[in-house]
This record gives structure tokens, C-alpha cells and sequence, in this order.
């Protein structure tokens, strides 16, 4: 399995990084639904909340007898029927996170991943190496490569605070580190941009990490 990695200038050969194919799978479609309605789930902070009858404060007496009067029938003045009353089926403060199995989140973000090289959407540049923030030199890298028209996710083997905050201004930019990749963000973006010493990190990831030896 061969990733481009892009010319730096129009005159260099092309190159290309062999990825390891002992690891290569075949894609399951099903555990990635499941991987990233696990994620958006988590995200979710679920603090919507309306008052039931039972949380309203107020007599429990019934405010009519329950026959003669000609009106329908009325319980208590909680009642969601009255102003004032309580609300039904209104929302309620649910926990929407739900656990899924380390080796499924494995195998979601491997075959999210691989998805993506087979539909060569992945490729590798040099590492960037930045003194300052400075977002008009990654607005130029993005240009130079032609991927200006895509969501892009630039991957980087550790935390550089100066290339993060390069970023931050760009739209449909983002910068994430190797370790932290996860199936949402592979499927998210059209272009997953690995620096070399990421894609040796991913690789080891996805190739020897739960390897049985």
C-alpha cells in the first residue's frame, strides 16, 4: 500500500511511502457507524430540561369534582393541561454516552483510515517546522498543493503550539496530533495531510501496536 507524498516543486520526482500492508483490512462499514455515533454521542452535553407536573410547586388537591360540572375533567393544578401546569414529554436531562469496545474503536478507525487511502484522499508532506504562528505560510502550503477547494486535516507527530495557532483562522483547516486521531476526524475531512513522522506513528499504530506477538 503506497501513499504520495507531495512534491515540494514541479521539477522533483514523485515519491511515495510504502505503508506497512501486513495490517490491511477489509474496511467494516457497520463498526465505523457505530465508532462515531459513539463519539457524537459523548458530545453530546444533554442539559435540556423542562418541569414535569411533578416538579412544579403547588397544591395537590383536585380542583373540581369530578362529575356535574359540565367541564371536562381536571386533577390537580399541576396539571400539564393549565397554564402553569407542568409540561409533558417535554425533554428530559438523559445521558446519551454509551460505552463501545477498545478493539471496535480499533478497528473503526483503521478501516476509516483505509477507506480514505483507497479513495486517495490521504497524502504525506515534509514536517513543518514553524518559529511563530504564522498563518499566511500555511494558507500558501495549502495553495501550493492545490487543496484549497477541500476540508483538510493536517496530522503532525506532536503538540506545536505555533502550528495550532496557525490554524486556528483558517476555514475548513484543522491540525490534530497523531495520538489523538480519531474515527470521526478521518471521515470528516475530504484530505488527511500526514507529516512523515506521523504516518510512521499511525503506522505503528495500526500495524504493531495490538499486534500478538
Amino acid at each position: 500500500m503506497k501513499i504520495e507524498i507531495l512534491k515540494n516543486n514541479i521539477d522533483s520526482e514523485s515519491r511515495y511511502y510504502s505503508f506497512n500492508d501486513t495490517c490491511n483490512i477489509v474496511p467494516n462499514d457497520n463498526v465505523i457507524y457505530m465508532a462515531v455515533k459513539h463519539y457524537l454521542s459523548n458530545q453530546r452535553q444533554a442539559t435540556s430540561m423542562t418541569k414535569n407536573r411533578g416538579n412544579i410547586t403547588g397544591s395537590s388537591r383536585k380542583i373540581q369534582k369530578q362529575k356535574g360540572t359540565g367541564n371536562a375533567r381536571k386533577g390537580d393544578i399541576k396539571s400539564p393541561i393549565l397554564r402553569g401546569g407542568g409540561t409533558a414529554f417535554g425533554p428530559i436531562n438523559n445521558n446519551y454516552s454509551f460505552k463501545i469496545n477498545k478493539k471496535i474503536k480499533f478497528i473503526a478507525k483503521k478501516s476509516a483510515f483505509l477507506h480514505q487511502v483507497n479513495n486517495n484522499n490521504v497524502f504525506i508532506i515534509d514536517d513543518i517546522a514553524l518559529d511563530k504562528p504564522n498563518t499566511k505560510y500555511i494558507a500558501n502550503i495549502i495553495d501550493k498543493y492545490k487543496l484549497n477547494k477541500f476540508k483538510n486535516l493536517f496530522v503532525i507527530s506532536e503538540y506545536n503550539k505555533n502550528l495550532l495557532l496557525s490554524f486556528r483562522n483558517l476555514k475548513d483547516n484543522n491540525i490534530v496530533v497523531a495520538k489523538d486521531l480519531n474515527v470521526y476526524n478521518i471521515i470528516k475531512y475530504n484530505k488527511l495531510i500526514f507529516t512523515l513522522e506521523s504516518i510512521k506513528i499511525i503506522e505503528n499504530i495500526f500495524c504493531f501496536k495490538n499486534k500478538k506477538s
